[in-house]
């Protein structure tokens, strides 16, 4: 900082460096590089460094002694010389000198400011300084003062230009003077004309003397005549005697010494001669030869030299012969003189002038002609002594010509006060005069005032000074005499000191100020006891000589000095050397000081008293027109009016304009212009109000003349609508505004959004279409007749449909009841469920005994139990069973028994109460029970109906169709086998006696005999023993069925089983009965159609599981939310029921598959395809086989939409490449991979790379493959042997978890990319996985009923899978893809996925970025959109945080246990827990890992996160000077963390970051270390800054995109949310923009959320997002976006 001395020397210098640039341009330096010299060189520098040639090298940009720029003086020396020799004489203008600073500031810090003080500037024609003249001697700078800069003005010529400073030893030097001298010269510059005999400006003007060699370079008067000339022009020969051309014409006169160049008339005699023609003789009182001969007239002076006739009287006489003395009052040469004022006008002396009696009073001198001109003019004095008479002590007493009585009481001296330090008496002269001399005479008491004697006044006289003054103030004049020499010895009472000046005021000065130290005899106050002060010179002005009786030689000089005649101050209007001049340039008066007024067009006024001759110029008025025009007019002659100044002020008198202010009301320079722009009052600074129309408020006080806008009321319009009011005239009422905020003032708008139950601008707008609430984002619940609820809290006003109830309307019907109000009371509803809360409808059915829709009749007469569909047993006369359990009320009919009257009679028993025994009927005897009957016949030997009777005599076996053999005696056979009991007659033998006995042989043993009849009965029962079991076998299909469903119905409840199997319909009625038609065919034919019976039984056994069960009806997709949270209560209850209610297992025939030539081509033993809607093959020659494990699957709306297929095998891929061909296939959706864990699940049938694969009679070659973080999308090109070539998409999800379901949003972003490339052709799409069951149901699935609730706002699930089971076998093969299937359909109906373009999504976020009220930014409404569909975690979801941060200070933001990042590397006393999330990005699903600066004691765990999973680079989202880096050491310093030590490498900044560049070791191993970059943005990223400044954050997120590593970037923020969401989201969206050419921020978004549902947590943040992808857009390098 500079000091006050400092600064005003800096600007000193500034100001004089300005204007010698400007002074300096039109003078040339005439010293540049000139010869110089120095007296002392510093000999300690090399002369280039320090030699005197330095100061006029033209360089002074380096001021210090080595710069090679200055001249170095040798130390210690007392006397310092320097000079330049110009090489000629010339005339000099100025010269500036800089001095040597060492390149400091100037002043009294600088140590070279008093090496400079007291120099000299001489200017000479040799290089003696004495020789020439002194142009400038500092007396008065000191060492605050004086500039480095030094610049004097000399109009004087001469050859040399001479610096000299001293130091001379026994004189004291003013303080802060150097101790020795030194001439340390930067650089002099003389500035003048190069060439002598010009002058002016740029020295183009020739001197106006023709003779003159040098001139005044601003007047021109001539300083040095040519060679041979003199004079004050140069008009005469330097040559004497001479004159004429070239001085060669001999002077006329022969005495004449020098005569007139032109005219020879003689201007000077020579020695001893006078007179005009130099004819008389110089000595006086002679004539005659030689002059020796004495005039004749004794007072003659001078007489003829020949004649002796007297020329010339001496003084003091006249007369012809000069005998008489001078007349009365004259006296002197010729008595031309006058005499002075002598005493009491007595006369002078003749001859000489003296009064002899002495002058009149003021006169003073030998004539008596000097006068006082101090004598009775107007004193002051500073300090009169105030114990005395004025009269006795005034300052007049010093000049009333008084001075005889020098004493107190003489009345004739000033008498100042005691015990003053300082003294001033001063007298006016009343005007300016011409100054010869000063007298003093001090107060001396009339004592002796004498040396070596005591006067007590004199040592009050010591010290004194005198001025003149043309002002009182002593400063203002010139000093004429300080007394530095006298003491009490010396001092004079009477002092005179002659004062060459001119001036008003003569002011005598003493002090005695405090602190000083006086001579010894000073007295100690200061005193001004003046008893006569004199002052003698010219009475009037313009006179000279000793009685002030010459004028001035110059004709206008109005001051000369007095002795010589020299000018010394011109008459007003008169300047130059001679006073020759008028005053130009504007200036007139003394001087030439005084500037002109303003006179019209410039021109010069009088150049004596300053009038414009022509009048005044615009602006100005008055003689001399240097009055501004009168208040209130301007301009030519004064007489524009000013416009409307403030306070009716003057304007600017020239061009109107208005120096202050307007009056309020009125602008512009002239303050005629009425306010406009809506504005008014004072400067127009004040807005008018918001008047109506956007009108003009009033100019002056802004009133709203027409009234006020929209929204504004008052006298000025100024006040905003009065709360709850807005509009014209204030009269509209706000509508319903949020929290009961006031609306906007001017359009009603509420800024703050609507209130419950309102929406519109003016939130007037009741919600409707049966919403209510906050943005009418409720849904009403169920009102009657479909009315809308109440708009703010929902309450149906018209009450509840039926089946619901409370205020709301949105609480079903409890404990029973349904309908209108609830209270209509459930029917006999299944498992104790209530009805369907709005009609009472039983939704799992009746309880066993009820039917109808609410269950409420009881099973008509003949039925009873589930569904009333079983019918009675056989009751006792036909009566109807009871309706609930079938019991017959009045017993059995004939044949039953048990309490339902369905168990036929056992045990050989029938009719009545079971009480007969049934006859000897076939199959152990079992009748028909009700009658007796066997209707499957007899036991062999026994016929009738009831089998009772045995074979007539004859008959026997079977029907008794037997006829028997030749027994013996004619006896019956056997009834039963027929065998003869008694033998056979003699001719017969055998067991039947049917055999006629040959030729008997001899007589056999008995043995043999017996053994042989043995042997027959044994073979004879065998063979009845097989007929009988056959026969049971060979059960009747009717009472098979029979059978069959009652053991069905004890095996399963039919809670979950539903049967409509057309098949099926030949043998069961409506209400499951065995029909008529069917036993009577059976009863007709039992042995038929074996095969036929076996299929038919299984499929029967397979389908009646789901007789009857009713499944879910279509979903409002608006409902789906609800209807998922209902289902997965109780741990997935409802999804469960659902799902198991599914038809499963084989349904059709799967022949074809099971073939064995086709079962190497099934990937699995248990899956087929269905043989009606298998996709079958074209057969070549080379080609035969038609089969591939492959389905059509029916789409929403179009048959075969999709093909369901199982991965290809080694052995299929041919045949895969066959169907796509076949099929004309655009699409393939793949969502297994090749091998999961080690199981091999497809085989890859694409090629890899760029090269062509062979597969049958087809090649494909793959020519574009696109990675994303979740599938891969393939383009491959598919080519036939006829050359030509079809194009298939597929589209690969590598994300589907083994033994699990993958996570919707994931699937949805899959699914939205398949969807974008499926043509509107119809061919198929080919979607499989390994089995082509499971996950291809599921993508099926979710696909077509996207598409069905996209046109009908309905879903049903349960419905579209039953029938993909229709076409192939378990179709969405687990209970979670089931489930997956809703929950993927409930997020994309939520919101579903939509990419824009680069240029729609500029336009939309240009559309954003206006000034719209918050409720309607559509970023604030899609923000509260993704808000709701956000995921909502419990406490369970959080687990391992909660576990880890037990009894610790628990983090705001924590991982959730699925996608948390767990550390690896063991660490004493530290856990494998971080809070750490890993996140993906478009291409890779663990990109990031996100995370929160970690506090000091939790560094050792970030440092472990960054090694164990090899993250190398870093993202941090704050400056690191804002947070805890603790981990982050310095540029070339080391932190440990054990077992870890980090290292910083570098660190650099670049364009919108910072780089560091890190090692981390750990200690003791000694491995490579892991090198990691880590980025910080420059300055804070703020989502709140108002513009958005997204700079840093899209540097962070182009270096991120620039990485090539596949290794995680860790993100890292102070919470790990906020910021990373907003660094992801735009990492991500540029990513997805560059692949897919379009971007979609709320999904990219939303699927961050997933991970950690604080991402991007506020409006401001996902704001920044999009501002964020904008600017990336547009400053893209070549703007390849916006220009699609």
């Amino acid at each position: 900082m500079f000091s006050l001395p400092q600064y005003s020397m800096t600007m000193y210098t500034l100001i004089v460096f300005l204007g010698l640039v400007v002074i300096s341009s039109a003078y040339e330096n005439l010293a540049l590089k000139k010869p110089t010299y120095q007296e002392n060189r510093f000999t300690g520098l090399l002369v280039e460094l320090s030699g005197a040639s330095n100061a006029v090298d033209g360089l002074k940009s380096n001021l210090a002694y080595n710069g090679g720029q200055c001249v170095i003086s040798e130390s210690r020396q007392y006397s310092a010389t320097w000079w330049v020799n110009l090489t000629k004489v010339l005339g000099i203008h100025h010269i500036t000198i800089y001095y040597r600073t060492d390149n400091l500031p100037f002043g009294p810090s600088n140590p070279y400011t008093g090496r400079f003080l007291g120099f000299s500037l001489y200017i000479s024609n040799t290089t003696n300084k004495y020789d020439g003249a002194l142009c400038f001697k500092d007396t008065n700078f000191t060492n605050s003062t004086i500039p480095a800069i030094f610049n004097r003005t000399c109009y004087l010529h001469g050859q040399y230009i001479i610096y000299y400073n001293e130091r001379l030893t026994n004189i004291t030097y003013p303080d802060g003077y150097s101790i020795y001298a030194f001439n340390e010269l930067c650089e002099v510059e003389v500035f003048g004309c190069p060439e002598p005999g010009y002058y002016g400006f740029n020295c183009s003007i020739p001197c106006p003397d023709t003779h003159c060699r040098y001139c005044h370079l601003e007047t021109g008067v001539c300083q040095g005549c040519q060679p041979g000339y003199k004079g004050h022009n140069c008009e005469g020969c330097s040559s004497p005697g001479f004159y004429g051309s070239n001085c060669s014409i001999p002077c006329p006169d022969p005495h004449c010494r020098y005569c007139h160049i032109e005219t020879g008339t003689c201007q000077e005699c020579k020695p001893g001669y006078k007179g005009h023609n130099c004819e008389g003789c110089s000595s006086p009182g002679f004539y005659g030869s030689n002059c020796s001969i004495p005039c004749p007239d004794p007072h003659c002076r001078y007489c003829h030299i020949e004649t002796g006739t007297c020329q010339e009287c001496k003084p003091g006489y006249e007369g012809h012969k000069c005998e008489l003395e001078c007349q009365e009052g004259k006296y002197g040469q010729g008595c031309n003189s006058t005499c002075g004022h002598c005493k009491d006008e007595d006369h002078c002396y003749h001859t000489n002038g003296t009064c002899l009696n002495g002058c009149e009073l003021a006169y003073h001198g030998f004539l008596c002609h000097t006068f006082n001109l101090a004598f009775h003019k107007p004193a002051y004095q500073e300090y009169r002594i105030s114990g005395q008479l004025e009269k006795l002590s005034q300052a007049s007493n010093a000049v009333d010509g008084l001075k005889s009585d020098l004493e107190i009481w003489g009345g004739e001296c000033v008498i100042s006060e005691n015990a003053k330090r300082t003294a001033t008496w001063w007298v006016n002269l009343t005007r300016i005069l011409s100054i010869h001399h000063i007298t003093i005479y001090y107060r001396t008491g009339n004592i002796e005032w004498a040396p070596g004697k005591t006067n007590g006044y004199s040592s009050r006289f010591l010290g004194f000074s005198l001025y003149v003054s043309n002002t009182t103030n002593k400063s203002d004049g010139t000093l004429c005499f300080k007394d530095t020499n006298f003491n009490l010895s010396t001092i004079p009472p009477v002092f005179n000191t002659t004062c060459f000046v001119h001036g008003q005021y003569v002011i005598y000065y003493n002090e005695r100020l405090p602190g000083t130290t006086y001579p010894t005899g000073y007295s100690t106050y200061a005193f001004n006891e003046l008893c006569e002060l004199e002052v003698f010179g010219c009475p009037e002005p313009g006179f000279y000589g000793s009685d002030c009786s010459i004028p001035c030689p110059d004709l206008h000089c109005r001051y000369c000095h007095l002795e010589t005649g020299a000018c010394q101050g011109c008459e007003p209007g008169y300047e130059g050397h001679n006073c020759e001049k008028e005053c130009t340039n504007g200036t007139y008066g003394n001087g030439c000081q005084q500037r002109c007024g303003h006179c019209k067009d410039l021109k010069q006024c009088h150049h004596v008293n300053g009038t414009c001759l022509d009048g005044c110029g615009p602006g100005y008025e008055g003689e001399f027109c240097s009055l501004d025009c009168s208040k209130g007019y301007f301009g030519a002659e004064c007489k524009e009016q000013c416009g409307h100044c403030i306070n009716l002020s003057q304007c600017h008198h020239i061009d109107g304009k208005c120096l202050g202010d307007c009056e309020a009301g009125f602008k512009g320079e002239y303050c005629r212009k009425e306010c406009t722009n809506g504005t008014y009052g004072n400067e127009c600074q004040q807005r008018c109000g918001h008047c109506k129309d956007l009108k003009q408020c009033h100019h002056v006080n802004g009133m709203c003349l027409d009234g006020c806008g929209p929204g504004y009321e008052g006298e000025y319009c100024s006040l905003e609508c009065e709360s709850g009011t807005y509009g014209n005239e204030c009269k509209e009422n706000c509508g319903n505004c949020f929290n009961s905020t006031d609306c906007f003032h001017v359009n009603g708008t509420c800024l703050n959004g609507c209130g419950p139950g309102y929406l519109g601008n003016l939130c007037t707008t009741p919600c409707s279409n049966a919403t209510y609430g906050q943005y009418c984002i409720e849904k009403c619940g169920h009102c009657r007749d479909q009315r809308d609820c109440h708009n703010v809290n929902g309450s149906c006003l018209s009450g509840c449909e039926d089946g619901y109830r409370g205020e709301l309307c949105n609480s079903i019907c409890e404990n029973g009841t349904y309908g209108q109000e609830c209270n209509n009371t459930c029917g006999q509803c299944r498992g104790e469920e209530h009805c369907h809360h709005e009609n009472g409808t039983c939704l799992n059915g009746c309880k066993p005994g009820y039917i109808g829709n609410l269950c409420k009749t009881e099973c008509s007469a003949g039925y009873y139990g589930e569904h009333c569909t079983i019918a009675c047993g056989n009751c006792f006369n036909g009566e109807p069973c009871h309706h609930i359990n079938g019991s017959c009320l009045y017993g059995c009919s004939p044949g039953y028994q048990g309490s339902i009257c369905i168990e036929a009679c056992e045990n050989g028993t029938y009719g009545q109460d079971c009480n007969n025994t049934c006859g000897h009927c076939l199959e152990e005897g079992y009748c028909e029970h009700t009658n007796g009957t066997c209707f499957s016949g007899c036991l062999s030997g026994y016929h009738g109906d009831f089998c009772k009777i045995q074979c007539v005599a004859g008959f026997f076996g079977d029907n008794c169709n037997g006829t028997c053999g030749n027994c013996s005696n004619g006896d019956p056979c056997h009834h039963i086998n027929g065998s003869c009991l008694h033998g056979c007659d003699p001719n017969y033998q055998g067991l039947f006696c049917t055999e006629a006995k040959p030729y008997e042989s001899p007589p056999t043993s008995p043995v043999g005999a017996i053994l042989g009849v043995l042997i027959a009965i044994i073979v004879v029962i065998v063979i009845t023993i097989f007929v009988i079991r056959r026969k049971r076998l060979k059960t009747p299909k009717y009472m098979k069925d029979r059978t069959s469903s009652i053991d069905t119905r004890k095996e399963n409840s039919f809670d979950n089983q539903c049967y409509n199997d057309v098949e099926n319909k030949n043998y069961m009625n409506d209400k499951g009965s065995i029909s008529e038609d069917n036993m009577n065919q059976n009863n007709s034919n039992p042995y038929e159609n074996e095969h036929d019976e076996t299929n038919n039984e299984n499929s029967n056994e397979q389908d009646e599981t789901y007789v009857n069960v009713e499944l879910p009806r279509g979903i409002r997709v608006k409902d789906l939310e609800s209807i998922i949270a209902r289902k997965r209560a109780d741990e997935n209850a409802g999804f469960k029921e659902e799902y198991a209610a599914l038809p499963s297992g084989e349904k059709s025939k799967c022949d074809v598959g099971k073939k064995p030539e086709n079962t190497s081509k099934n990937r699995y033993k248990t899956t087929f395809p269905y043989d009606h809607s298998r996709v079958i093959l074209n057969i070549t020659d080379k080609e035969p086989s038609d089969y591939i494990n492959a389905n059509y699957i029916d789409g929403f709306n179009r048959q075969k939409e999709y093909i369901a297929a199982q991965g290809p095998k080694p052995n299929t891929l041919g045949d895969f490449w066959r169907m796509i061909w076949q099929q004309d296939v655009t699409t393939i959706v793949m969502l297994t991979n090749l091998k999961e864990g080690d199981k091999i699940k497809c085989t890859q049938y694409w090629p890899n790379g760029n090269k062509a694969r062979l597969f049958g009679t087809l090649s494909v070659k793959m020519t574009e493959e696109k990675e994303y973080a979740f599938f891969i999308k393939r383009t491959l090109s598919v080519s036939h042997l006829t050359k030509e070539t079809h194009d298939v998409t597929q589209y690969h999800y590598i994300a589907w978890p083994d033994h699990g379901t993958p996570e919707p949003m994931n699937l949805l972003d899959f699914h939205y990319h398949v969807m974008s490339s499926i043509n509107k052709s119809q061919a198929p799409t080919v979607v499989h996985c390994s089995a082509g069951v499971g996950r291809t149901g599921t993508f099926i699935a979710l696909d077509a009923l996207y598409r069905e609730g996209n046109k009908t706002g309905l879903v049903n699930v349960s419905d579209f899978v039953k029938k993909m089971r229709q076409n192939r076998v378990s179709m969405v093969q687990t209970r979670e893809q089931y489930i997956t299937i809703f929950l993927a359909l409930n997020e994309i109906f939520k919101a579903p996925l939509h990419m824009l373009s680069a240029l729609d999504f500029c336009s939309k976020t240009e559309k954003t970025m206006k000034d719209n009220p918050a409720n309607q930014n559509p970023l604030r409404k899609e923000f509260q959109l993704l808000h709701h569909v956000k995921p909502v975690y419990a406490e369970t979801d959080y687990k391992m945080a909660m576990q880890a941060c037990k009894g610790k200070p628990t983090d705001k933001v924590l991982p959730l246990d699925k996608y948390c990042v767990h550390l690896c590397s063991a660490v004493p006393n530290r856990g494998n827990y971080i809070n750490a999330i890993f996140a993906p990005s478009i291409t890779n699903s663990r990109r990031f890992i996100v995370t929160q600066y970690p506090v000091q004691e939790d560094a050792v765990d970030f440092i472990r996160l960054l090694c164990d999973h090899e993250s190398d680079t870093v993202i941090c989202l704050d400056p690191v000077s804002e947070v805890d880096a603790s981990w982050l050491p310095e540029c070339n310093s080391t932190n440990v963390f054990e077992p870890f030590t980090i290292s910083c490498q570098s660190s650099t900044s670049r364009n919108d970051f910072i780089e560091h560049v890190i090692n981390i070791r750990q200690i003791k191993q000694g491995d490579i270390p892991n090198v990691v970059e880590v980025f910080e943005p420059k300055k804070i990223i703020n989502p709140l800054g108002n513009p958005l400044d997204t700079t840093e954050l899209r540097g962070l997120v182009s270096k991120a995109l620039s990485c090539t590593s596949e290794k995680p970037i860790t993100v890292v923020s102070r919470d790990g949310a906020s910021l990373c969401g907003i660094f992801m989201a735009v990492h991500n969206a540029i990513q997805q923009l560059e692949i897919d050419g379009g971007v979609d921020v709320f999904t990219t978004v939303r699927q961050l959320q997933i991970r950690r549902p604080e991402l991007c947590g506020n409006v401001d943040e996902y704001t920044m997002a999009y501002t964020a992808l904008y600017d990336y857009i547009q400053n893209n390098e070549e703007n390849v976006y916006c220009n699609q």
